[in-house]
């Protein structure tokens, strides 16, 4: 059994010196084929430009792949909560505190590590 989670952190630092995100969303549903198409069009509503898709668990994590200012974030979780229930409002509340994302990406017990499902 690990004592530790390994999870990403969705704050980098640029060469200039800018603190800039990768915005991500944690979503509460199965995973199925329809489930999998209702995130996919969450993801193209809520994100810009491209964003993976992560199978995890029972459900999904979205990690955007345009870095994004700390402002275009905290619209991003907040425009992602008129899609509750099936975003995590917890999560989107908890990264709104924090003013960034994190998304465990170490197993969690015998489900395995998340696995990329879909990129759009």
């Amino acid at each position: 059994s690990r004592d530790f989670v390994i999870a990403l952190l969705s704050e980098v630092t640029t060469d200039t010196g800018a603190a800039l995100h990768l915005p991500m969303i944690d979503f509460r549903c199965d995973r199925s084929a329809s489930n999998l198409r209702m995130v996919v069009g969450i993801c193209s509503r809520v994100f810009r430009g491209h964003v993976a898709i992560f199978g995890s668990g029972h459900s999904y994590h979205a990690c955007g792949l345009v870095l994004v200012e700390v402002s275009e974030l905290l619209d991003l979780l907040a425009r992602s909560l008129l899609f509750n229930p099936i975003v995590d409002r917890a999560y989107v509340a908890h990264q709104i505190i924090e003013r960034r994302c994190c998304l465990r990406i170490s197993r969690k017990e015998d489900l395995g590590p998340p696995r990329l499902v879909e990129l759009i």
